[in-house]
Order: structure tokens, then C-alpha cells, then sequence
């Protein structure tokens, strides 16, 4: 049988009547295998490849919908992207006669009492919602999901190496553990670097298996070079930026809300003053959910009028915002996935090309957004490195299921939470560690042999404070006439008078209630991008940074470029023609009279590591571009280095000595509540990378 006669009737008249000429391949893949098998599978393949009907689909054909309770449970990593999602999955559930529900903090709590007092069909979820049901419907939570037949996880790569990721893990074995027949997963990404942690992420990797789609797609990539201050773009880039996007329909990214704001206010104005459209956007965490709403709407349902979105990750992901003509990024993307997905969002048509110009505003950031593009080009992606013993989410799920259960013996809660994946690699002494701390702190109350919520744990709870393990912003709202724009930080040193850009619109401050935490604005004719908390910092990692390393000591020209950055590129070359490379290490050095500069292109975290270890056996320093100096001549550094090779594994006491001089207990969420000993393991594994650190010295010396 076909992938087509394999669905079942009414899904049939659903594909029929969307007059679909084909299915596209990895609908066909995914339809064989899902009905045909009992296997979980993570679906890989371009973005606009039709992956969210490659999944439902199937399941939707496979699923019997007159069982009681809730059948498939829809995960998506943001709200938008749920509402986004309703539309398409509503349609085809129409077809059906199946009940859809949106479960998170701004959906109907009508719906939501409904679906409570009567389990079905199909819900559309975050994983800070599950949490919340845990937390607040413990007596619901059987019965809404005792039943699930399906999980599907949308954008699962989001959730690689990431705290919300494990979060995510262990809400997935606590609803396994609820559920009374088997429950299959299917996770949906663009893109994925490793898929040995995709198989492993549900916690069954040998019945998990990736079904992928390596069908190119046209694109077309440029890569701009305009000097700009931090913070700032230059005039020449705007009015660059402003011709390649004038008359389109354009996503402009920017890596922070800053940059953001000044692009989208400065090409406004740019299109007043030369009689251009007025239609551009602000999209980003601190715009007013409404306003992002109406950005998202407008572009998909402009047919003819264009527009640019001006934005962060908000809109990297999949939410349908209609057909892009061209997107552009402001500076390096973070990662080659990065890239992949922001790119995606242009020529989504079939048979169109996808169309990205990145603009960079200094030489490493040409070089790294040259190195993104040479492995996009290789067809390799950044490999995400797994969280090794997430001790702050597993304090985080020792309080929530307390607060579920009510109460729950300490050795009962240390048992279900070392079976849980998550938790693998937290040895049992360390989760009874934690407990203890927690009643110490009056987190958690012990009373006889059985554990319930302290009284400052209750208070955590009563605040939202956990369910989310991430950082939330403490941020002011800002309202022009009664009217939410967004919110500021009180840290951008806001104050009455004061000018700044917001929801791509200039504003003058003209009160501040403390109390209510709310700013009120009127507009303004001037202004300036307020530098908002967070703007900055992101691990690099060591694939980028090797091939930035490669390009570096090369002498290849790139087409890609145009003429200044070609020129830029040969000038840092020129820089660095001096240095050498050890081995087939990505560490570049030169040697000077009493010393050796090095470029650590290895790695954020890595790169970190070996200068730490390389300082605790010889004088260290920084220099200039971020090159690391270290004091001796080229015989004691190889010495050095081959010391740390032989003791291989006994670097981390190094290291960890290095953490306990300092405090490190803010490097998580939750890591100010851990014992000591805890956090300092913690901040070794979010600072450090001992076994990249080791490969590249492996490299240099073999």
C-alpha cells in the first residue's frame, strides 16, 4: 500500500481536498513507518518540508479518538507557536469530530474547565503548562493523561543541552508513569547536529529512530561587512539594509532586543523620509504580546503590501507569518542551527530560494559568520552537548512532585527521581544531599518519615517562581494611553525624561509608578535603544570556532563576501600571518621574546577550560582581540600541555579549585538553593569543557 491509501478515510478527504498534487518525502516516510510500526521517531527534515502533517497525519489515522481521555498531547517550545499551530490542527480535526484544546497561561479557562470535566481529543501545550498541572491539578493530571496514545514534540532541538530541556525530560517520564497503556513519541526538528541525543531524549533510544530528509533547497547567502560601534549600526549599513529590504517582505534578526529596536526604529525613519512604506516591527520578549500578535497577522495575511519584522529568536522558529521574501541577520548568528532556521523562514513556496544576507559590524564577526556559512555549505551542524548532572532541575522536580504528591517519603521521592532519565547521572548521595538543604531551608518540612512544602517553599510556589526553570526578567510594563507596548528593565537606568526605542517606535518617559511597576510614555521625536539586561554573551561552539581557526590560516577567497569584507578577511589574515598551528589543533600561536599569544578557537566552554588548566601551570594573560598570552618559551608550553594530557580526567580538581575561589552560586536558576558542594559541581559543567580541552590538546600533540 501507499503512504496515501495507508491513511485512513477522512484524513484522505483532508489531503485530497487541500488539492496536494504529492506528499512531500518526508510525509510519505513518516506515514509508513508510524502506521506500520510501534517505534518513536524524530522527524528531520528543512523547514515548509510539511513536518507537522508528517506527524498528525499518521496519528491522526491511527488513533482512536472514542477512547476516553485525552489521546495525543502536542508539546511546542513557545505560546505563539501554539497558537499559530490551532488553526491547522483544528482544520484537521474537523474532519474528524475531534475535540482540540490549547492548554497554557492565556488560553480559555473556560476550554481549559471543560477539557477537565471531560477529557478528549487532542491538547496543545508548553512544557511550564505541564508543570503547572502537576503543581496545581495533581487530582487532574491522571485523568487527563492516563490515556495518551501520542507525544509529539515540536522544534525538539530547542530543547538539546539546555535546563528546559531536561525539565522537559523529566515531565515526560512523570507522564509515562501515569499512563496505563503505551504511549509513542515523535519529535519534529529542522535541525539537528547529533541525533544520537535526539534517539536518546525520550529515554528509549533503541525503539527511537530518525527519519530524515536531506532534499536541498535552493538558497542564496551574502555576507556584508559595515564596522559599526557595539550596540549601534552604522549609517552606511542602514541605508544598505533599508535598499535590500525595501519593497520586500523582509525578517530582519538581530542576536539582542537592542540592536532590534535601533534597526527597526532607524529604518522606519529612513522610509518616512524617502516616501516608504510604514509598515515595520518589533518583535521580541519585551513587546507587548498584542503588538507581536499583530505583526505575525499583518505579514501573513499581507498578499501585496511589504513589511519588515525586525526581531530576535521570537520568530525564529516555526510560526507561519505567510511567504518571506528575503531575511537578513544583524551580526553572526549564534550556530550554524541558528542560521539554518532563520534562513528557512525565507522561500518557503515550493521550488522558491531562500534568500539571507548577514551583516557584519567587526572582523570576527565576519570570520565567524563565514565559518557558519562554510559548514552550512559542508551540509555539518553544531553538535549540542548533553547537561551532565543537572542538579538545580533535579531540586526543581524534588519540590514539584512534593507539592503533587502532598506528601511523599524522602526515600520514595530519591527512588522515582534515580529512575528518571533526566537524573541519570545524580548519584542517590547527592539527591539526599539536596533534600537535606531543602529542610533545612524550610523548602520542604519533615514531618515523621513523610516530606511536604516548607513554608518558604510555599511561597516560591504562591509567587509562579516554579514553573519555569529559567530566569524571568523583572521588568517594568510601559503604556502609551492606556495601552501595553512592552516592558523595560529598571536596570537600563530608566528615568522620567529619558528617550528610548520600543515596539519599533520612539517614546519619552513621562512617569514611573514604582508600586504598580509601570511606565508611562508618550511619543517622542528622538530617542535611543535602551541596552536591555541579557543583551550579549552565548557559547560559541568548537565546530565553529575550529573552521574560523581554518579560514583564518587559509587563503582561499570567497565569493560570499562582498568587496569590503573580502578586504577585512585579508586584512585580519594579514594580522595573523605570523601564527602557526600545532598539529591539527584549531589553536593558532606565535612566539614571541618571552612569551606565546594564542588564539583559542576551540570553543567557548573549551576555550575557557584550557586556559584555566595552561594558568595553573604557567603565567597567563590577556591580550589584545581576545588572544590569551602565556609567559615562557615554546618548550615549557608543550611541556605544559603534555602534563595536562597525561593526568587526562585529574584536570577537573584543577579546575573545580578554580570555581571554589569564587562564587559561582547564580550560574542556574535554582543554584543558590544547592548545597555547596553541589553548586561548585554545577558551574563545572556549565563553564567547563574537559573532554573538548583534551581533544584539542590530543590534536596539538600527536
Amino acid at each position: 500500500m501507499t503512504a496515501y491509501e495507508l491513511l485512513s478515510e477522512p484524513i484522505r478527504r483532508y489531503v485530497k481536498d487541500r488539492k496536494w498534487e504529492k506528499l512531500t518525502p518526508i510525509q510519505s516516510a513518516a506515514i509508513v513507518k508510524i502506521m506500520t510500526t510501534d517505534n518513536n521517531y524524530v522527524l528531520a527534515s528543512r523547514t515548509a518540508s510539511g513536518k507537522t502533517e508528517a506527524a498528525f497525519l499518521p496519528i491522526f489515522s491511527k488513533v482512536d479518538f472514542n477512547q476516553p481521555g485525552v489521546q495525543v498531547l502536542y508539546i511546542s517550545p513557545l505560546i505563539a507557536l501554539i497558537n499559530d499551530q490551532m488553526e491547522r490542527v483544528e482544520e484537521l480535526c474537523s474532519y474528524l469530530d475531534v475535540t482540540v484544546t490549547k492548554w497554557h497561561g492565556e488560553a480559555s479557562a473556560i476550554k481549559k474547565n471543560k477539557l477537565l470535566e471531560s477529557p478528549d481529543g487532542i491538547v496543545l501545550v508548553t512544557p511550564e503548562s505541564i508543570e503547572a498541572m502537576f503543581q496545581n491539578k495533581p487530582k487532574y493530571i491522571r485523568k487527563l493523561f492516563s490515556s495518551l496514545k501520542f507525544i509529539v514534540v515540536d522544534e525538539i532541538h530547542h530543547y538539546f543541552g539546555t535546563e528546559r530541556g531536561v525539565h522537559l525530560q523529566s515531565l515526560l517520564y512523570r507522564l509515562s508513569k501515569i499512563n496505563v497503556g503505551k504511549c509513542r513519541y515523535v519529535g519534529l526538528s529542522a535541525t539537528i547536529g547529533d541525533f544520537t541525543l535526539a534517539k536518546e531524549f525520550f529515554g528509549q533510544p533503541e525503539s527511537t529512530k530518525v527519519l530524515i530528509d536531506n532534499t536541498p533547497k535552493p538558497h542564496k547567502v551574502e555576507i556584508k561587512y559595515f564596522p559599526s560601534e557595539p550596540f549601534q549600526l552604522s549609517v552606511d549599513l542602514l541605508k544598505d539594509l533599508y535598499k535590500k529590504t525595501r519593497g520586500k517582505k523582509a525578517l530582519v534578526f538581530a542576536n539582542t532586543r537592542t540592536l532590534v529596536e535601533n534597526a527597526s526604529v532607524k529604518l522606519s525613519q529612513i522610509s518616512e523620509l524617502v516616501g516608504g512604506h510604514s509598515n515595520y516591527f518589533s518583535h521580541h520578549s519585551s513587546v507587548d504580546r498584542g503588538i507581536k500578535e499583530y505583526a505575525a497577522f499583518f505579514a501573513k495575511h499581507s498578499r501585496y503590501e511589504p513589511f519588515t519584522i525586525c526581531c530576535t529568536s521570537t520568530l525564529e522558529l516555526g510560526i507561519d507569518i505567510g511567504n518571506v521574501n528575503t531575511v537578513v541577520q544583524i551580526n553572526s548568528p549564534h550556530s550554524v542551527s541558528s542560521m539554518v532556521q532563520r534562513m528557512g523562514r525565507s522561500g518557503r513556496g515550493q521550488n522558491s530560494t531562500s534568500e539571507l544576507t548577514i551583516y557584519a559590524t567587526n572582523k570576527w564577526d565576519l570570520l565567524q559568520a563565514l565559518a557558519c556559512w562554510r559548514l552550512f555549505e559542508k551540509g555539518v551542524l553544531d553538535i549540542s552537548e548533553r547537561i551532565k548532572r543537572p542538579y538545580d532541575i533535579l531540586l526543581h522536580q524534588m519540590l514539584s512532585i512534593v507539592k503533587e504528591r502532598i506528601e511523599i517519603g524522602a526515600e520514595e521521592l530519591v527512588r522515582e527521581l534515580h529512575e528518571n532519565i533526566a537524573f541519570r547521572d545524580c548519584d542517590i548521595d547527592s539527591a539526599k544531599m539536596i533534600i537535606r538543604k531543602l529542610v533545612d531551608e524550610d523548602m520542604l518540612e519533615e514531618i515523621g518519615k513523610k516530606l511536604i512544602v516548607g513554608l518558604k517553599g510555599e511561597k516560591f510556589f504562591d509567587a509562579g517562581e516554579l514553573y519555569t526553570v529559567f530566569w524571568s526578567s523583572f521588568e517594568y510594563e510601559v503604556f502609551y494611553n492606556d495601552q501595553a507596548i512592552g516592558s523595560l528593565c529598571p536596570d537600563t537606568n530608566v528615568e522620567i525624561g529619558m528617550t528610548v526605542f520600543l515596539a519599533a517606535k520612539m517614546w519619552r518617559i513621562v512617569e514611573i509608578d514604582y508600586e504598580r511597576m509601570r511606565i508611562y510614555v508618550d511619543t517622542a521625536s528622538v530617542g535611543n535603544a535602551p541596552i536591555f539586561t541579557g543583551s550579549g554573551g552565548y557559547n560559541v561552539s568548537y565546530e565553529v570556532e575550529k573552521e574560523m581557526s581554518q579560514i583564518l590560516l587559509d587563503d582561499e577567497i570567497y565569493p560570499v563576501l562582498d568587496t569590503q569584507g573580502a578586504e577585512a578577511l585579508k586584512e585580519l589574515r594579514d594580522e595573523y600571518n605570523n601564527y602557526q598551528q600545532i598539529g591539527h589543533s584549531s589553536i593558532p600561536f606565535l612566539i614571541n621574546d618571552d612569551s606565546i599569544s594564542l588564539l583559542l578557537l576551540c570553543g567557548t566552554k573549551a576555550a575557557k577550560t584550557l586556559f584555566s588548566l595552561i594558568s595553573s601551570y604557567q603565567r597567563t594573560g590577556f591580550g589584545r582581540d581576545g588572544k590569551i598570552v602565556v609567559y615562557g618559551d615554546l618548550d615549557r608550553y608543550r611541556s605544559t600541555l603534555s602534563k595536562i594530557k597525561e593526568i587526562g580526567s585529574e584536570n577537573e580538581k584543577l579546575l573545580i579549585q578554580s570555581i571554589e575561589k569564587i562564587s559561582w552560586d547564580s550560574v542556574a536558576k535554582f543554584s543558590i538553593n544547592l548545597p555547596k558542594k553541589l553548586q561548585v559541581r554545577l558551574a563545572y559543567d556549565r563553564l567547563f569543557d574537559l573532554d573538548t580541552a583534551l581533544k584539542v590538546i590530543r590534536e596539538m600533540l600527536d
